[in-house]
């Protein structure tokens, strides 16, 4: 008789719901690790039968009617929509409802949103018991209109806007037209939002189309305001000059940039090399959290290695918003010793002989981890890896 294997599950979401008995008969154990599971009456009763090991953050009881639906980024639920089958909605982004949506809210039977949701305030009856936000939940006037992305008032805006009118956005507001402010003012429109950055010279008028409540950064008079990330370099400087409002973040800064410049101020965060803070300290009138690295910058790459060749060319080597950095085998304590050095990486994975220099020089790494065991070692449950099938996937039916 074929002896029977272990089944060991790893996922974000396992829809349990259909589950045969003949598939939980054939094999030994089953290990299930999950964000999310889902299962109904029968299966419980089933595995209370069999040798199940669940492990999961929810357990949600489901229908097997209903539908399972994963979307990343933006997701839109608007009055134009009929009420359809039954749904389970997972949003790894942002929601965003209209007004007069309830209908199609009919639908979901549950909403969970890793992220952001934003909504007008009637539609807040229809999603209680309905909605889980993990995360920031914006609810605006019934009166207004959403904007999606930050809102430049500009002439094209202006001339476009609807008299007595709310315009609502979860970004920015830039003001610094005089024409378009001035119009707007004219038309008695309302800007609604959190951050308004306004030319210090229409403050007065600026402030009459904002809520009281509305933070106002002023651009001083002769200085140009950037909207998003930059790099502090020549080039920013040849277009924009030397007085500017950073309406972002500093992801980096060229050596000698920053003692060129009359005037700085920045909106978000910084990060700088260390010979630039001086001088970006005599400049800059105000700023976010400042960050400074040594040596060479390398940042947002999903997977990265590091080995002997890749020091040596760099001196120093600062790693910075990578999702996993790997040190190859071949790398040494004295070779990594105040010339590697890593900030907000998710994972490193290293000899177990490295982790400790490369604490002392980390800062906001999620987690440490050693090579991975060789292959025949026994696994964190227990049983040799020649007798566990493995799955690992972002969702699994079974």
């Amino acid at each position: 008789m074929e002896e029977k294997k272990v089944l060991s599950i790893d996922t974000m979401i396992c829809d349990l719901r259909t589950v045969s008995e003949e598939t939980l008969q054939s094999y030994e154990k089953i290990n299930i690790s999950a964000m999310t599971v889902f299962v109904t009456e029968r299966t419980q009763e089933l595995f209370h039968r069999y040798p199940v090991n669940l492990d999961a953050m929810a357990v949600e009881k489901l229908d097997e009617n209903v539908r399972l639906v994963e979307q990343n980024g933006v997701y839109k639920i608007t009055d134009q929509v009929q009420a359809g089958e039954p749904t389970y909605l997972t949003i790894s982004g942002q929601l965003q409802i209209a007004k007069g949506a309830e209908k199609a809210l009919e639908s979901y039977v549950k909403i969970v949103v890793n992220g952001k949701a934003v909504y007008p305030k009637s539609i807040e009856k229809a999603l209680v018991g309905k909605l889980t936000c993990n995360g920031a939940m914006t609810v605006y006037p019934d009166d207004a209109i959403f904007v999606e992305k930050e809102l430049t008032a500009d002439k094209v805006f202006a001339a476009r806007a609807q008299e007595n009118t709310a315009y609502y956005t979860d970004r920015k507001a830039y003001l610094l037209d005089a024409d378009a402010v001035e119009k707007l003012a004219e038309k008695h429109v309302r800007i609604l939002t959190g951050k308004a950055i306004a030319a210090e010279s229409l403050l007065d008028t600026a402030a009459l189309l904002l809520d009281e409540e509305a933070e106002i950064i002023l651009v001083p008079e002769g200085c140009s305001c950037v909207k998003g990330d930059v790099c502090l370099d020549q080039k920013l400087v040849r277009r924009y000059g030397k007085k500017l409002l950073i309406a972002g973040n500093v992801t980096d800064a060229q050596p000698g940039v920053a003692a060129t410049l009359e005037y700085l101020q920045v909106t978000g965060r910084t990060m700088i090399p260390e010979s630039e803070m001086e001088a970006f300290d005599a400049v800059c009138e105000s700023s976010g959290e400042v960050t400074t690295y040594k040596g060479k910058l390398l940042r947002d790459i999903g997977e990265f290695a590091v080995d002997q060749k890749l020091l040596e060319a760099a001196k120093e080597l600062t790693v910075a918003d990578c999702g996993c950095v790997k040190v190859v085998e071949d790398v040494t304590a004295e070779q990594i010793k105040d010339r590697l050095f890593l900030k907000d990486c998710g994972a490193v994975e290293c000899a177990e002989e490295l982790q400790g220099i490369l604490r002392l020089q980390s800062d906001g790494v999620g987690a440490f981890s050693g090579k991975e065991a060789a292959q025949g070692a026994e696994n964190s449950t227990g049983e040799a890896d020649g007798k566990v099938t493995k799955i690992s996937a972002m969702k699994y039916v079974m």
